[in-house]
């Protein structure tokens, strides 16, 4: 048992070192010349250092977050004895922590305040301009889907206890199952309506940050990683929601009574939600690694 823990720690810390290194390294020219492709910036020192800037704090943010999410899941699962419990299961804490990444790397960019004279723009800067439509509506769609879920979990919730409470018959630790679990559902449905608002102010700040006066080409820059930035909170911020939901499906099911009846349609559930949340994941992290995105989705035509 402990040598199996140990060796867990040491893969696990492997990984963990290998990504930093990633993270923390120097961006590869490769990856800056893929993002001048991508957003059709010319290339020069200026952009280049520009790119590599916010490619550098984008990847550091997300790494560090998630690795955080990681080992905080595996020493939840050891002190607890338990890696059933969503706080102490890595495998949802941890895309977990680097979704929370992504978006804290964007709140963090806004902390930068331009320098010199700021310039209005003839034709006001949209959000449209910056992120699709079908990205803002899937996170609007599962903030609704998350609501959903909250509501009917304190429906069955509230079913729950006043059937045990009927049932005087019922093993005593059904019996414990009478305090409900609608606190663990009214914090997951908050959490997810604070991510959605923090979200969209986020992307609406960081279309409209002011910005001095500056070449076309330095404009066309920023207006990349405007763009990235803004999906990124809408990739990051969806997938986010979706593992929360993912989360209080597994605990309206692992709270019912009545298992077997709504375990399968609870399960299949829990496996789209987290399905998603994986691929928003990795869409999100190609925004941060543009030679993959490039090699990925191909130029922008």
């Amino acid at each position: 048992m402990v040598a199996a823990l140990v060796l867990s720690v040491l893969v696990v810390g492997a990984f963990a070192v290998h990504f930093l290194a990633k993270a923390y390294g120097p961006v590869r020219t490769e990856d800056i010349a893929a993002l001048h492709v991508l957003s059709g910036t010319p290339p020069g020192p200026v952009t280049e250092r520009l790119f590599a800037a916010y490619l550098s704090r984008a990847r550091r943010y997300r790494t560090t977050w998630s690795i955080a999410g990681w080992l905080g899941g595996v020493v939840l699962a050891v002190a607890l004895h338990d890696n059933t419990a969503a706080f102490g299961n890595p495998f949802l804490t941890g895309p977990i922590g680097y979704l929370a990444g992504a978006v804290v790397a964007e709140l963090h960019h806004l902390r930068r305040r331009p320098h010199g004279a700021r310039t209005a723009s003839l034709a006001p800067r949209r959000l449209a301009d910056y992120v699709q439509a079908r990205q803002q509506r899937l996170l609007r769609g599962l903030v609704l889907l998350m609501g959903a879920v909250s509501g009917i979990g304190l429906v069955l919730d509230a079913t729950n206890r006043s059937d045990i409470r009927a049932r005087p018959d019922l093993p005593p630790y059904l019996m414990r199952e009478a305090k409900g679990f609608w606190i663990p559902l009214v914090v997951l449905g908050a959490v997810a309506v604070a991510v959605w608002v923090i979200v969209e102010r986020t992307e609406r700040a960081v279309v409209e940050r002011p910005r001095p006066a500056m070449a076309e080409d330095l404009a066309r820059a920023d207006d990349a990683i405007r763009a990235s930035s803004v999906q990124a909170l809408a990739l990051g911020g969806a997938g986010f929601i979706a593992l929360l939901g993912c989360w209080a499906v597994s605990v309206t099911a692992n709270g019912f009574v009545d298992y077997d009846a709504l375990h399968p349609w609870a399960l299949l559930l829990e496996l789209a939600l987290f399905a998603l949340a994986i691929r928003l994941a990795f869409r999100a992290r190609r925004l941060a690694w543009p030679l993959r995105k490039l090699e990925v989705d191909g130029a922008p035509r």
